[in-house]
């Protein structure tokens, strides 16, 4: 997703807490500036501010996913914009190894309900994507919603 993106900005901040998630990041050659933070913002607070946050297929893996909410939200500058894509509900086959999952998917309704009480206004979702794998096809979502303009 970085590909797609990095030509229309002139910087990339990549937060992860997976060191060989990053060394494969690191290697990339990107058309615009990358900084990578190796850390977990559930823990460790960061006191940067950005225009946006953009994730994909990553949140499944987060335990308290109604505390990140308010985490991407106090990490926003004013009128700031998320664009979360992950998993609708699956059975749990989506992940072949145990790779820190903590959710198999999400229910669409709470997942807005998260980003309402985080206090996001104009929360969208729809349809995002269809994985297929071998063994199953998953549907994924995206969540896009604003902070407020003060």
């Amino acid at each position: 997703m970085l590909e797609q993106i990095a030509p229309n900005v002139s910087s990339i901040v990549a937060i992860d807490n997976s060191p060989s998630m990053n060394s494969v990041l690191s290697k990339k050659q990107l058309p615009c500036k990358l900084t990578i933070k190796e850390i977990d913002i559930t823990k460790e607070p960061i006191n940067d501010n950005f225009d946006a946050i953009i994730s994909s297929m990553t949140i499944h893996h987060v335990k308290e996913v109604d505390k990140l909410f308010t985490i991407f939200y106090k990490m926003l500058k004013p009128n700031g914009y998320i664009a979360l894509a992950d998993l609708d509900i699956e059975d749990g086959s989506f992940h072949t190894i145990d790779t820190g999952v903590e959710h198999f998917g999400f229910d669409r309704e709470q997942f807005k309900t998260w980003a309402k009480e985080a206090g996001f206004k104009d929360i969208k979702i729809q349809d995002a994507s269809i994985v297929k794998k071998p063994y199953g096809e998953y549907g994924v979502f995206l969540l896009t919603a604003r902070k407020s303009k003060k």
